[in-house]
């Protein structure tokens, strides 16, 4: 997987308080992830926002600036809180009240893909699940926080 949690174009001249985000539109399917999973990398895919990012890609054109995730949905979604955990999948994570999308498998780190599809084997340890969240999640927040605090000074 890359490096890079994101990739942001900017306008030339900003001149929309709009800020475009493909938080699931991410296509770096590495190989360690790829391995781990049960699943072929066609199922992995049907999670993502195929091509939002290009459907997007003009935005910066018109003034306003577009940051898109690289990981996949299926490895990290950026659209869930960092504390929403999966038990069922994460060692060493205790339930905390109910969340009805982590208790489906969709939490911040999916179980599952459409049609309720196991994308593991297995669990995945709490520290893969806290690497994930510094190297993807974090970054793209902190850069998604500052492009929004951009855009109020428009």
């Amino acid at each position: 997987m890359t490096q890079t949690p994101f990739t942001v174009t900017m306008p030339t001249t900003r001149s929309t308080p709009v800020v475009f985000a493909s938080p699931h539109s991410g296509r770096d399917y590495s190989r360690a992830f790829r391995r781990a999973s049960v699943l072929d990398e066609l199922a992995l895919r049907s999670s993502e926002d195929a091509y939002i990012d290009d459907l997007f890609a003009d935005a910066p054109r018109f003034g306003a600036p577009l940051i898109c995730a690289t990981a996949p949905r299926a490895y990290l979604d950026l659209n869930r809180g960092a504390e929403e955990l999966d038990p069922a999948l994460i060692s060493g994570v205790i339930r905390r009240g109910t969340n009805p999308r982590v208790s489906s498998g969709l939490g911040v780190i999916p179980r599952v893909v459409s049609g309720g599809r196991q994308i593991y084997r297995g669990k995945i340890s709490y520290s893969e699940a806290q690497t994930r969240l510094r190297g993807f999640w974090y970054p793209y927040h902190a850069e998604l926080d500052r492009l929004l605090q951009g855009a109020h000074t428009l």
